[in-house]
């Protein structure tokens, strides 16, 4: 696949996330995201937001769409806060939303 369209598809993912991730459990959403942002799997597909042959305004789009991931998926499963402590680590979806 190309970076730019990589690039496309994750923003759709994340503008639209709260839709699109539902149906799945938090470890499902913790390991799908884990393998497109994880620099540890070989590489993060974000790093596709440094390549210059992709307009800047879909590159920017895609940095702006993880608001919305935030906001629609991340703020309603993820446990408040808790994670970063230490103290809760129940919800798989922690691990990457911290």
């Amino acid at each position: 696949m190309s970076p730019s369209t990589t690039i496309r598809y994750i923003t759709s993912l994340f503008e639209n996330a709260g839709e699109i991730l539902a149906p799945f459990s938090e470890a499902q959403i913790r390991d799908g995201l884990n393998c497109l942002v994880s620099i540890w799997t070989g590489g993060s597909e974000l790093n596709h937001l440094s390549d210059a042959t992709i307009p800047l305004a879909d590159r920017q789009r895609c940095v702006y769409s993880i608001f919305n991931l935030f906001q629609s998926c991340f703020a309603k499963r993820c446990s408040a806060g808790s994670y970063r402590l230490n103290r809760d680590s129940s919800n798989p979806l922690n691990y990457i939303c911290y």
